[in-house]
């Protein structure tokens, strides 16, 4: 009986013992766990991982939204970080037990696999081929498979080109000197110059079938690939498909030639 006493009291004295300990180490992982999160709000780094987050979701989103092909050097910093890409989900961390990491979901197609892991990249790519989406750290358009374009029709339709910055006078000398007269009345084309945005075109192209503007739309999008510029898309707003201008909006480049450019949009044109 006295023997069971002194064991119970020995264990409760180990308990005890243990405890200030436990207190300590808990003490210390939170303490590390709040310096760390306060050095990466102090540098900025997790409104840095917040945004390149947010951004390949958004991107991959919109590449799944975007009729045709594309493909798109990720313009953020990524060598800072890993990237899981995970189902439906990106998680980007700086070390393996981060707890300031970002994640965001993105919508996946049915069927669709884009499960990767990525260490540091210095560079992610975005590849779009028909249906099939990749993303990878070496860039590939050559592997980019030309589309069948609609043939051409006699339906009404739109294809705005909209050149911006330093791109608005080239441009849109050489579409009032060579493209009007060669594309048919019921594609239309549109000129707007929006000098307040970052330097690219946006195209907006007409998702309605059968359309001549899609058509051109399309043969516009091969030639941009073939020339090797890249395509940043962003889908800005979807139209009734009830309304003559249905169209996705998508933003090319931002290091861009003006020559590919006409060059592309040259070849198009000849095409439609």
């Amino acid at each position: 009986m006295i023997l069971d006493t002194m064991q119970f009291r020995s264990n409760k004295r180990g308990q005890l013992t243990l405890k200030p300990f436990i207190e300590i180490v808990v003490a210390i992982t939170i303490f590390f766990i709040f310096y760390y999160s306060g050095v990466e709000f102090g540098t900025g780094e997790i409104f840095e991982k917040i945004q390149v987050t947010r951004d390949a979701a958004l991107t991959l989103d919109a590449f799944n939204a975007l009729p045709g092909n594309a493909y798109l050097e990720f313009p953020l910093n990524t060598s800072d970080f890993y990237i899981d890409i995970k189902e439906d989900k990106i998680k980007i961390y700086s070390y393996a037990a981060d707890p300031n990491f970002g994640s965001y979901l993105f919508v996946k197609r049915q069927g669709q696999t884009l499960d990767k892991e990525f260490a540091r990249p210095s560079s992610i790519y975005f590849q779009k081929s028909g249906d099939e989406l990749k993303v990878s750290k070496e860039l590939e358009p050559e592997q980019i498979k030309k589309q069948e374009c609609p043939e051409r029709s006699s339906r009404i339709g739109n294809i705005i080109i909209t050149p911006v910055s330093g791109l608005s006078d080239a441009l849109a000398a050489f579409i009032d000197a060579e493209v009007k007269e060669d594309i048919p009345e019921d594609t239309g084309l549109l000129i707007q110059l929006e000098k307040e945005q970052a330097e690219g075109i946006r195209l907006e192209l007409n998702i309605l079938p059968n359309t001549n503007s899609r058509r051109l739309a399309c043969l516009i999008q091969d030639q941009l690939i073939e020339e090797k510029i890249s395509i940043h898309t962003s889908v800005s707003k979807k139209y009734p498909l009830s309304e003559a201008k249905a169209g996705i909006s998508i933003k090319i480049g931002e290091q861009l030639s003006k020559s590919k450019i006409i060059n592309a949009v040259s070849k198009a044109v000849k095409e439609i």
